[in-house]
């Protein structure tokens, strides 16, 4: 029984830590949102909230990737913004010119979670299915015009996270007083996502 507690602790202790690998990739492009934005224009008075110019108290999960992959992060490469809604993300995507290494580069691409978000500020609390299912419909069909159009532009290998990741959005402050967690849990626990990229 000791060993195990003591096997849980080593896994407990050094789980967080990264560890960086030797790059597989070129470069890291991404189209997200404010959970992936490293370049926000944060408001002054609350600046002090957060860390740089990030909408979180310290680095973002794909600044972690980049290290985890082996790649010096680059955030010029970062196109993401807060408020990055899925339509802007097609109209973004559109515009982006691809590097020459784009075959050779890791993309991300995840704005589901504004959408949802948006959709719970202008939706909620209708519990209408057919308009739930239209929102989401038209944030998948958004996403997938944008993962086929950075296919086009060369991409190979993308990032797209789970749209509607439940879990995510019942702990965050955002919608824990506006989210009635059954409803989102009977009524899109079941919602085909994209297929994987």
């Amino acid at each position: 029984m000791q060993s195990l507690v003591r096997w849980i602790a080593v896994v407990l202790v050094s789980g967080p830590a990264v560890l960086t690998a030797q790059a597989a990739f070129n470069a890291l492009y991404v189209f997200g949102d404010g959970v992936s934005t490293t370049t926000a224009i944060i408001d002054p008075s609350v600046a002090y909230l957060y860390y740089g110019n990030r909408y979180c108290n310290g680095r973002v999960w794909v600044e972690v990737l980049a290290q985890r992959q082996g790649l010096t992060y680059d955030s010029s490469n970062n196109l993401s913004y807060f408020g990055q809604y899925s339509p802007n993300l097609v109209t973004n995507v559109n515009q982006f010119s691809a590097p020459t290494n784009a075959d050779a580069s890791l993309f991300v691409v995840w704005v589901n979670d504004a959408d949802f978000v948006w959709d719970m500020s202008n939706i909620y609390p209708s519990t209408s299915l057919d308009t739930w299912n239209n929102a989401i419909s038209n944030s998948l069909a958004n996403h997938l015009t944008a993962i086929q159009t950075l296919y086009a532009k060369g991409a190979r290998t993308l990032i797209c996270l789970t749209p509607w990741i439940l879990p995510t959005f019942r702990s965050t402050p955002v919608c824990l007083p506006a989210i009635g967690v059954s409803f989102l849990e009977g009524s899109f626990i079941s919602t085909p996502a994209l297929p994987p990229c």
